[in-house]
């Protein structure tokens, strides 16, 4: 399989045997009912079948964990509804819910069968025991067809994932980094607006049961009595929920999201100072960038930046400001001002403190600090902020505002880091810090609007006055991206590169290990060549049968998704980006015969000779005889043996087999 998912689905996979786990508890909230409407079970449980074809963990015993999860939280749905039914007031079943009623009239048609069909149908599994439950179904019945229900489902949501992984795999090489990057950002976007709409849709039932739990635990005699004997700490603790005062329930959120973006903003910032694997990775990151670059993504990507210049925002600020002022809406006014200024101030302040320098490969001048990415904080301080605005106004619904602010913060965001203006630890930090100004202004506005409730002018003239107010604004913000021709940056001739000698081998002038993007070491480099040039050594390559890899791209893709559900190999579909001494490869080539696949790097040339030298590292393909990793990919001569005694001798390659290694180098030229 290819090592692409290796970069995709770092997180799960890093948690080892914790990967069982955290997809059984996916399973089991999704199918509890109370937790069905937020949390993207099936998402993760189609992840976690896509480390499956990673080789990272297990498919049955993955099934085991999501079928006992899903088995209890419909458990907990049936015997929840059941106490509810004893419990709670006459009219607290969700009939109004339109998702309960999908539910109830599935269980109505098809009895125990709908346990098994509503595991399929989204927010209606977890609400299917419910109905269950409503309609007196034994307890020993409801048990037989939820375990019945919850194995088909984890054995197809599985499948569904590895299939998935299975097609990555596959069109992952060919597609491209970019492309891979895009495709998992659209991904993400879709993920979080299904979810907005989802819990849009079940919001309301939660609040509503929340309420009916409440009021079933305040009626116990025990606690009554003790919150008879502890007023004060009642007191205390209705307020901080209380739904009608700001200082109440909104307040209390607003002090942990604050409290949480603080924390993780100290987080970013702190692995930047202390952690120099931080920087390692930015730097690798922003270097295999570079190597995607293309006229036509520079353009696009140039004009999407200028969303984050201070002509456009000034001109969208203007109109906005403007706009809500003609129409009396002065919370969400204070909300702008407040949230642009703060993010003036603070990445002002930021950059001179970090003072960090810009990136050397960026495509425009500029002048200021890199962290944190000035750009991204506007992205969600100041276009988030607008979009919020939007929602809080009733003109927008919650996921269209999400879709809306996220596509603003991973373009523009996205935008600096394609045109490595900043580094991604920047950008995220950038993040951060607008989203913590987004949430001020939001908590200044809201208490706006309790201490001083005002309504809104609806009169004909000022909204038209203010649609007029905005239409200008936006021609001039257009007008502004449309025009703006920022200098671009000019690069001298490449300097010549640092002679090199064997004895470098194993030091950091000329390391033995390659590493993935995170800097996870991979392969080993077991052979060094001399060439004089690139061209002669893809030339003495390709006569011992290696075959040159394509560069990546959208038609290569599509190629290579064609032969391979044609069944037909792609033997010059690009290999996953592999770093050596923090470049990505120059190179690569594979054997079409055994799929062996061979990465190529130019480190310079060796001193008192006119020939460079190029360090490599194989992985050997599925039906690569034993030892091919270690052998050079072609017959060399003047062969010199080095032996690195600081390196690792043992390892994993991205594709996962396991290698050992005694720490010999070839070194030698392509034999005549």
């Amino acid at each position: 399989m290819s090592g692409w998912a290796s970069h995709i689905l770092p997180s799960l996979e890093s948690l080892g045997l914790w990967s069982y786990w955290i997809i059984g508890a996916a399973s089991m909230l999704e199918s509890f009912f109370l937790t069905g409407v937020v949390v993207p079970g099936t998402l993760i449980v189609d992840a976690g079948g896509a480390l499956v074809r990673l080789g990272r963990i297990d498919f049955f015993d993955l099934v085991w964990f999501v079928a006992i999860g899903a088995i209890l939280g419909g458990e907990m749905g049936f015997w929840l509804g059941r106490y509810a039914k004893k419990r709670f007031p006459q009219d607290w079943a969700p009939t109004r819910s339109r998702t309960f009623l999908r539910a109830q009239a599935l269980f109505d048609r098809r009895g125990g069968m709908a346990l098994v069909l509503g595991r399929f149908l989204g927010p209606v599994a977890g609400l299917v025991p419910l109905a269950a439950a409503l309609t007196g179904m034994p307890a020993r019945t409801f048990r037989l067809w939820n375990i019945a229900s919850a194995f088909p489902y984890a054995l197809a949501h599985v499948a569904i994932g590895y299939a998935a992984g299975d097609l990555l795999a596959r069109i992952g090489p060919v597609a491209g980094r970019a492309a891979m990057v895009v495709g998992a950002v659209a991904v993400v976007i879709v993920a979080f607006y299904v979810i907005a709409a989802q819990v849009q849709r079940g919001l309301p039932l939660v609040l509503r049961w929340m309420g009916f739990l409440r009021d079933s635990v305040v009626s116990r005699p025990r606690v009554r009595h003790l919150m008879e004997r502890h007023p004060s700490i009642v007191t205390f603790l209705a307020r901080r929920f209380d739904v009608e005062r700001f200082d109440g329930l909104t307040l209390t959120m607003l002090i942990g999201v604050c409290g949480y973006l603080v924390i993780a903003w100290a987080d970013t910032a702190f692995d930047f100072l202390r952690l120099p694997q931080v920087a390692e990775m930015d730097l690798r990151l922003a270097r295999l960038i570079h190597a995607f670059w293309t006229p036509e993504l520079l353009k696009a990507f140039g004009l999407i930046t200028q969303l984050g210049h201070w002509p456009v925002v000034l001109a969208v600020f203007l109109g906005a400001t403007v706009a809500l002022a003609l129409t009396r809406r002065w919370p969400s006014l204070v909300h702008l001002c407040v949230a642009l200024g703060g993010e003036l101030i603070t990445v002002r302040l930021l950059k001179g403190t970090f003072a960090r320098p810009r990136p050397d490969l960026g495509y425009f001048i500029e002048t200021s600090g890199s962290f944190p990415s000035g750009h991204a904080t506007l992205s969600v301080a100041f276009w988030g902020t607008l979009v919020v605005i939007l929602w809080r106004e009733k003109l927008i619904g919650i996921p269209t505002a999400l879709l809306a602010a996220g596509s603003f913060a991973v373009l523009i965001g996205g935008s600096r880091l394609y045109l490595i203006e900043h580094f991604l630890s920047d950008v995220v930090n950038g993040w951060i810090v607008g989203a913590f100004w987004l949430v001020i202004g939001f908590g200044v506005a809201e208490w706006f609007r309790h201490a001083r409730p005002l309504t809104p002018r609806h009169a004909g003239w000022q909204r038209a006055a203010a649609a007029s107010v905005l239409l200008v604004a936006t021609v001039a913000a257009g007008w502004g991206v449309a025009t703006a021709n920022p200098p671009l940056a000019t690069r001298g001739a490449e300097a010549a590169p640092k002679p090199l000698a064997i004895a470098d081998i194993g030091t950091a002038r000329l390391p033995v290990i390659a590493e993935t993007l995170t800097g996870a070491a991979t392969l080993p480099v077991q052979t060094v060549i001399r060439a004089t040039d690139p061209a002669a050594l893809e030339s003495a390559l390709t006569a011992n049968g290696w075959t040159r890899l394509d560069s990546p791209s959208l038609s290569g893709a599509l190629h290579a998704v064609w032969k391979d559900l044609a069944d037909l190999t792609a033997g010059t579909a690009p290999a996953i980006p592999m770093f050596w001494n923090g470049h990505p490869q120059d190179m690569t080539f594979r054997d079409v015969g055994d799929g062996t696949l061979l990465w190529v790097w130019k480190a310079g040339v060796e001193s008192g000779t006119a020939e460079a030298l190029y360090p490599l590292v194989v992985e050997p393909g599925e039906t690569a005889s034993a030892g091919r990793g270690a052998k050079p990919p072609l017959p060399l001569a003047a062969t010199t043996a080095i032996t690195v005694t600081k390196a690792p001798t043992q390892g994993q390659g991205p594709e996962g087999p396991g290698w050992s290694w005694d720490g010999t180098v070839t070194v030698g030229s392509p034999a005549p």
